[in-house]
């Protein structure tokens, strides 16, 4: 299997050289789109080379040619070849979209705010191997920038940290060009990789993840007939102590009238998404431990949660984000599934659980069980996944008649582990 992954390293010292060289970039970029605008009837139905090939004809003068729109290589003096190219494709791309956005408002008779067109939207250029960029053997690149009234090479230093990194886990020369990136006020070239991992042989079990708010992840290995292999329970209590008292001192802060305590909420935001990298180093480790196939989340949303929620939630999204990119690293796939009733129904199918008022974590089943209600919940997630599966293969006759046998399976916000078992039973 083939997976993508970038990795950015940071611009040193040459903030305002690079930010010269954007600049003017957007410059071109923007005189390109009224360019490309006066000729879209010639070039909507080019390709991308051919239309970015037509239009350099327009604006770049040779000695064998002249070009109509000839102020181009006024404002743009010398400007190098691939980074004008670069521009036209950018440019052209900006303009077939707003007129395909332009004509499906025809379409659906004009309802709703009319498509603009938009000549500011500040993109980034991308550097070319050879022509705009080289990579040195002394931890160093060599980029062609606009400095000093003339395009120069000049040689950037990168991060120690940055060049371990990709060297270790990538072949930096397989990388595509990199792009400009800024962030915060500092440029970084953003590498792209493309890799091949292998796929793990066909196994028919997945980790079940439920991210609660007892424990940070409850892992469990659930195969396709409703077996659980193997738990895990994954807990930072030191980091979330952490987190806590950073919490009661932006309260506090904010209490006393600094309504915005930036210092304390970069520290609160970078122990945030530490912890969801080692949460998601933890979830993936285990899994490919196993030989799963896949990992199920649950699908999460903001709608209808209060404020003092919404930090909680933001971490289950991250760890969701970093182990999905993780999983794609070691051959997995990432699935989800509805959310609502996997902790509030028993995986044994008795019905609705009551909280323990003193341990929130454990959980008391109709029949008088008492179990841990987040690993009651990993239980349904994986069997919410299969179920979804296995009756989506099934035709609706037979639908019908194993719905008419377990009726929990109509609707799958009812769906426990004893649902799984159920179905299996009857499809034998």
């Amino acid at each position: 299997m083939k997976y993508i992954s970038s990795y950015k390293v940071k611009i040193i010292n040459e903030f305002k050289t690079v930010n010269q060289t954007v600049r003017i970039y957007q410059r071109a970029v923007k005189y390109i789109i009224d360019v490309s605008l006066e000729e879209y009837e010639n070039i909507k139905s080019l390709s991308s080379m051919q239309s970015m090939n037509y239009i350099e004809q327009l604006i770049h003068s040779t000695s064998a040619r002249k070009a109509k729109y000839h102020s181009f290589d006024k404002k743009f003096y010398k400007m190098p070849s691939y980074l004008r190219r670069n521009a036209i494709i950018s440019a052209n791309a900006i303009v077939k979209s707003y007129k395909s956005q332009l004509q499906h408002w025809q379409i659906n008779g004009g309802i709703g705010k009319k498509p603009k067109l938009n000549r500011n939207q500040l993109p980034m250029p991308c550097l070319y191997k050879g022509n705009m960029f080289s990579l040195n053997d002394d931890g160093t690149c060599s980029i062609k920038i606009f400095k000093d009234n003339d395009w120069k090479w000049i040689t950037v230093k990168l991060r120690a940290s940055d060049l371990a990194y990709i060297t270790k886990r990538f072949d930096i020369n397989s990388s595509s060009a990199p792009v400009i990136q800024k962030i915060n006020h500092r440029y970084y070239l953003r590498f792209v990789f493309q890799n091949k991992v292998e796929l793990p042989q066909t196994s028919d079990a997945i980790c079940a993840v439920d991210l609660g708010i007892n424990h940070d992840a409850v892992c469990s290995i659930i195969s396709g007939d409703g077996t659980v292999k193997a738990r895990k329970f994954i807990n930072f209590a030191k980091d979330k102590d952490y987190l806590n008292r950073l919490r009661k001192q932006i309260r506090e802060a904010q209490s006393r009238g600094n309504r915005h305590p930036n210092k304390l909420w970069r520290l609160h935001n970078n122990r945030n998404r530490q912890l969801s990298i080692q949460i998601a180093r933890e979830i993936t480790v285990f899994a490919v431990e196993h030989r799963c196939d896949c990992i199920v989340f649950e699908h999460l949303d903001l709608k209808g949660v209060k404020s003092n929620q919404k930090i909680t939630l933001w971490r289950k999204r991250e760890v969701q984000r970093i182990t999905e990119s993780l999983a794609h690293k070691n051959g997995l796939r990432l699935a989800r599934v509805c959310a609502w009733n996997t902790s509030r129904l028993a995986y044994d199918g008795s019905g609705e659980v009551k909280r323990n008022k003193d341990n929130y974590s454990l959980c008391t089943f109709s029949n008088g069980k008492q179990y841990n209600c987040d690993l009651s919940a990993s239980y349904n997630i994986g069997a919410r996944y299969f179920i979804r599966d296995i009756m989506n293969g099934l035709s609706s006759k037979i639908k019908s008649q194993v719905e008419a046998k377990v009726p929990e399976l109509g609707k799958r916000t009812t769906c426990t582990l004893n649902s799984l078992i159920n179905l299996n039973a009857v499809l034998q």
